[in-house]
Order: C-alpha cells, then structure tokens, then sequence
C-alpha cells in the first residue's frame, strides 16, 4: 500500500508500477475492481478549527442569552468558539445569539459575545454539549478571550 495526496485529501491505495497522475488525482487505466480503488485516509479540508482548543481549568461557566436564560459549565474554549455542557430542556438553543462567560474564582467575565450554533450532541439523558463560533468579536473582546485563555486553560482539548 502507498500513500498519496491529491489537492487537500490523503489517499491510500495499492502500489502500481504505473505512474500516478497529480492532475487527476489518479493512476492511467485505473482498474474498476474495488480492490484496486483508493480509499480516502484524510479530508484536510473537512477540519474547521483554525485555532487549538483548551481545556477549561476550574468551574466556568457559560449564559445563554435566552429566554428563560440558559446556564452551563465550559469544557473547552479556543479563539474561535467554545463547547459547553447544560442541561437539557425543550428549549430551543440554536435560536439565540449572545452568551456571556463567567469564571468566578478569577473575577473574569466576558460579556455580550455573538454566536452561531455549530453543533449540539446528546452526552447522556438530560445533558447535551452544544459547540458554537464566535462572531462579531471586537477587539476588547478578541483580548479579553485571550487573557481567559491564558489564565484560565490546562492544555490542548
């Protein structure tokens, strides 16, 4: 077997002793039997994060700006978004926009900060982790993010 990449995707394939043509990310006469197909080991372009995530050191916490408000316990933050865990109800959390982020043993809070919804899983009956990315960020929050990170992170995620 041989590796191979082809624009931003990494192949794995048999060993040809014909030569492998980058322009079409194949060999010449290719053969159909699945066998001798490649099999995709790694999409480049399929990774979204920029920026590593870290993991939160202590107890803060994250509010939803929703109605009721929505409160939950950071798990990991990076430059571009965050992932939280609460617990579940019927309300619906892709619908709002804004949260706030508290860390009260160091008196840090950062406020007003927008946001898409980019994921919300289910971690067991009654609690979810919902993942989001920052929007809008102005350059006082972009610097108070970076103070979090510095103070209050314990390594990669």
């Amino acid at each position: 077997m041989i590796a191979w990449r082809c624009a931003s995707t990494l192949y794995l394939g048999p060993v040809r002793s014909k030569p492998y043509d980058p322009k079409t990310c194949e060999y010449p006469g290719k053969s159909a039997r699945p066998s001798h197909s490649p099999m995709l080991i790694w999409n480049y372009r399929s990774e979204r994060r920029h920026n590593p995530r870290f993991r939160v050191n202590g107890d803060a916490i994250v509010v939803l700006k929703s109605h009721p408000a929505t409160m939950g316990k950071l798990i990991d933050i990076s430059m571009e978004g965050l992932s939280f865990r609460y617990i579940h109800s019927l309300e619906r959390l892709d619908q709002t926009s804004v949260l706030d982020i508290f860390q009260s043993s160091g008196g840090f809070y950062l406020g007003r900060t927008e946001f898409v919804a980019v994921s919300s899983a289910r971690i067991s009956d009654f609690v979810r982790r919902f993942s989001v990315r920052f929007t809008g960020l102005n350059r006082r929050q972009r610097s108070r993010l970076k103070k979090f990170i510095e103070d209050f992170t314990i390594g990669s995620a």
